[in-house]
């Protein structure tokens, strides 16, 4: 990679600027899946839902989408052990944080949760099993290629969520979680162009069309959603 004649002590500080700046505010500061537990789980107290309260297509997205937050997360532990680049450790710890939000509904609505007690780059559905193997073979080659892998894992993430939220029949609950996700991955991908920007390399939309990727680049920054009293 062409070297930059960069004061070695403005480098990081500037690349950690911009990882603060493009990961969701609000994420916990751990690289784990947290205290959630990953088995089938009765309604919580004070009131939930049960199965009768969701579409199949509704379970359905819930449980593949859990596993795509685990799949970018994964994926970035992965590239973060190869190249100690800190967007990797950051972005993965929102990811965390974003399984746990889709752990959450799962067990609420006392699904199954596919994450189990499965380790880095294990999965339950093949599909995603064979992305993340895709992925960080891709990944694998350069930093430069890893960071692009990043803006890939976004662009799938943005365009499942869309697919997602159209699918939806009005259940509000699981609405505002997708929104929320969809909301960070859009700030995830913006990370990523920047980082490559600032390493010389200017990012070319993978999966997403110019059009929508121009459109996601100069959306002004959202709130999470929360919930009303």
């Amino acid at each position: 990679m062409e070297k930059r004649n960069y004061n070695i002590l403005i480098i990081p500080l500037m690349i950690l600027a911009m990882f603060l700046f493009g990961c969701e505010s609000g994420s916990e500061p751990e690289d784990s899946y947290g205290s959630i537990s990953f088995e089938k789980q009765g309604n919580p107290p004070g009131g939930g839902f049960d199965l009768g309260d969701l579409t199949e297509e509704e379970a359905a997205g819930l449980l593949y989408m859990v596993e795509e937050e685990k799949l970018a997360h994964d994926v970035y532990v992965t590239f973060n052990e190869m190249y100690g680049e800190p967007i990797f450790e950051n972005i993965s710890q929102s990811e965390a944080a974003h399984m746990r939000m889709v752990s959450v509904k799962i067990a609420k609505y006392g699904l199954v949760n596919p994450i189990g007690e499965n380790g880095i780059g294990e999965f339950v559905n093949p599909e995603i099993q064979e992305l993340f193997n895709y992925f960080v073979e891709q990944g694998s080659s350069s930093l430069n290629d890893a960071l692009n892998v990043g803006g890939a894992i976004e662009e799938t993430d943005i365009i499942d969520l869309w697919e997602q939220l159209d699918m939806l029949e009005g259940n509000l609950d699981i609405q505002r979680v997708y929104s929320n996700l969809l909301n960070g991955s859009k700030n995830h991908l913006k990370a990523f162009v920047r980082v490559l920007d600032f390493y010389g390399v200017q990012y070319e939309p993978q999966y997403l069309t110019q059009e929508q990727f121009d459109s996601i680049m100069n959306e002004t920054p959202r709130r999470k959603i929360r919930r009303g009293n």
